[in-house]
């Protein structure tokens, strides 16, 4: 996951504050609560003009804006809750950077396997 790549307690407090800000504002609960409603968007498409509508549009245009804003209360929180637990909020900046990098590092990885297969 790269916890790994943290070098400090105020960076692993970063995580650990923003999954307990998802907690806190009960982001799972409307996560369940969101895909309620797609079923039934579906099903009522479905019962007037017998059509699906597909899982993917909806999660397209309704679930990832609501996602990211999720994501954003999440880092607003969590801040706070790191800076009340006496953490340095700017480990924030630092964790994120380094799990940016990771993550880039995993993608360009990828691709390149991708072309290994595809040139073989």
């Amino acid at each position: 996951m790269g916890l790994d790549l943290l070098t400090s307690e105020d960076e692993v407090a970063a995580i650990i504050a923003h999954e307990t800000a998802h907690v806190l504002a009960r982001h799972h609960a409307e996560k369940m609560s969101t895909m309620s409603t797609f079923v039934l968007v579906r099903l009522f498409f479905h019962a007037l003009f017998g059509f699906r509508v597909p899982q993917t549009l909806l999660t397209l245009g309704f679930g990832l804006p609501y996602s990211r804003q999720a994501e954003h209360e999440a880092d607003a929180i969590g801040l706070r809750l790191m800076a009340a637990a006496c953490y340095n909020p700017m480990a924030a900046r630092t964790m994120l950077s380094k799990l940016g990098a990771k993550e880039q590092q995993e993608q360009a990885g990828c691709k390149e396997q991708q072309q290994a297969v595809v040139g073989a």
